[in-house]
């Protein structure tokens, strides 16, 4: 049986962090670079499809530590998703890595017993926050608190409450999509408590 050992590891930079994935580690010439650590092996044996894994790791290959600033709640985001299943687990760390590359410098609510981490401009969630992120087990919720009032070309939106609406993200490719940025860019201006 064929089997690729990948290794990840992050590169402490003098002022951020990126992590890397390739088939080792090894010297590295660039003089900025003041730290290497291993944090994760990954095995691919017998996987269906080693064409896919390898192209998941390739894009994850790049990818630099989020702005966000967290406050408050209970616990961290990785206690929110830490009885996610894996795959749901790169779901919501990409969803937050979109949310902080939409707004730089988001404020974060983990709530870890409730499994949810919320998202806006201050701690408070109905006035404060435009968004959260919820994993399932099959899927992960990136609602809006005041989705009911996007607009909504694509009929990407979930829920049938007053205010609340959600998107379900089953795959990578739907965080990809130019409709989900949409969304999350016109719920970040709309936070009508605010105004």
């Amino acid at each position: 049986m064929n089997c690729i050992s990948f290794v990840k590891y992050n590169i402490r930079f003098n002022s951020f962090k990126r992590q890397k994935i390739g088939c080792h580690i090894g010297t590295v010439e660039e003089p900025r670079i003041s730290k290497v650590e291993q944090t994760e092996r990954i095995d691919i044996c017998s996987r269906p499809s080693l064409e896919s894994s390898l192209r998941i790791l390739q894009r994850e290959a790049i990818m630099p530590e989020p702005a966000i600033k967290t406050v408050g709640g209970n616990g961290s985001f990785e206690d929110v998703i830490a009885q996610a299943p894996p795959e749901i687990q790169q779901l919501a760390r990409g969803a937050r890595s979109l949310l902080a590359d939409v707004m730089p410098g988001i404020t974060e609510v983990p709530w870890a017993r409730q499994k949810i981490a919320g998202y806006g401009v201050g701690p408070k969630k109905m006035s404060e926050h435009f968004c959260y992120v919820a994993p399932f087990k099959k899927h992960l919720n990136l609602g809006f608190f005041y989705g009911a009032r996007l607009p909504d070309p694509q009929n990407l939106l979930e829920g049938s409450g007053n205010d609340l609406r959600h998107i379900k993200i089953r795959a990578a490719a739907d965080l990809e999509k130019p409709a989900v940025r949409k969304l999350i860019e016109e719920a970040s201006s709309y936070l009508p408590k605010l105004q």
